[in-house]
């Protein structure tokens, strides 16, 4: 599938679309920076994006990072649930909302793990084995990760394991621009495939 353009001409092209990404996991478990602090709604922030990184018009150097499962590249809140579809200019603006849903790094025995990662041309920040919130002892399972280029200005979403039990609350995955009212949304409502990627070209 692809999708797009929105108003600035961002598009959006997946792994099942011919001439699209090839899905590839960027394991950064072992040279990436833990993001310690993360809850259950919460940001923590900022991080360093290693250099300027355009989004729409302009350029960022910095993120903060929301347990919900995205990034905002401005301090202005958080993410939760019911999560807006996009774009919204209401709320939270100038974010990638890798998988923007009701996520928990709280409670004893939690699996969820987050890094980030970057160097000259790249940055990711992976989301490990993090559970829903509304699931009973931690069950479930999100593995995924947002990636960008500075090479290309490209944003790269990869999938790749969402395992057991249904999730039954809303989410959201896409990007929105610093005033919200430009944005283009991959999905709503919508739970990504297992080794799935979603590429996002300005």
């Amino acid at each position: 599938l692809q999708g797009g353009p929105d108003a600035y001409g961002y598009i959006w092209k997946d792994s099942n679309e011919p001439g699209g990404p090839t899905y590839s996991w960027f394991d950064i478990s072992v040279i990436g920076n833990p993001v310690t602090g993360l809850g259950d709604d919460n940001i923590i922030g900022p991080k360093p994006l290693g250099g300027f990184f355009q989004f729409y018009w302009y350029q960022v150097d910095k993120c903060w990072i929301g347990s919900n499962g995205y990034l905002t590249f401005m301090n202005n809140g958080q993410l939760a649930s019911p999560f807006p579809t996009i774009p919204n200019s209401a709320g939270v603006n100038n974010y990638i909302a890798g998988f923007a849903a009701d996520l928990n790094f709280l409670g004893t025995g939690n699996p969820a793990q987050c890094f980030y990662y970057f160097n000259a041309d790249t940055f990711c920040l992976s989301y490990i084995n993090v559970p829903y919130w509304n699931t009973p002892n931690n069950t479930g399972s999100t593995s995924f990760q947002i990636i960008l280029s500075r090479a290309d200005s490209s944003i790269t979403l990869n999938y790749k394991t969402f395992v057991g039990p249904s999730y039954n609350g809303n989410s959201s995955i896409g990007i929105e621009n610093v005033t919200g009212q430009i944005g283009l949304m991959h999905s709503y409502n919508q739970v990504p495939a297992n080794n799935y990627t979603v590429k996002y070209y300005a």
